[in-house]
């Protein structure tokens, strides 16, 4: 089952653009059809790659809404919000 990545799975509710900018992350989520896929689907990873348009861009996560999923890509901007991804990612192992 996915989930969203620690560092950002207490925001519920909250704009994403204020919890990324808040974070040192530029969040891109997105909203699509149908049930949520176990893991993310391989064309997704492939958009991830230095040439896809998420380049840069880290899986954060995803979720079920009523119908649909919504899957979460973020971006770290500086240093610090990459310590805290790794951090986070530490902490729930």
């Amino acid at each position: 089952m996915m989930s969203v990545h620690p560092l950002f799975a207490g925001f519920v509710g909250v704009p994403i653009d204020r919890v990324g900018k808040a974070l040192g992350f530029q969040l891109h989520a997105e909203a699509r059809p149908g049930a949520l896929p176990p893991a993310l689907p391989f064309a997704d990873a492939d958009r991830l790659a230095a040439d896809g348009d998420l380049a840069g861009y880290r899986f954060a996560g995803g979720w079920a809404a009523d119908g649909q999923h919504c899957l979460l890509f973020a971006k770290p901007t500086t240093y610090t919000a990459e310590r805290l991804w790794a951090a986070a990612l530490a902490r729930s192992s």
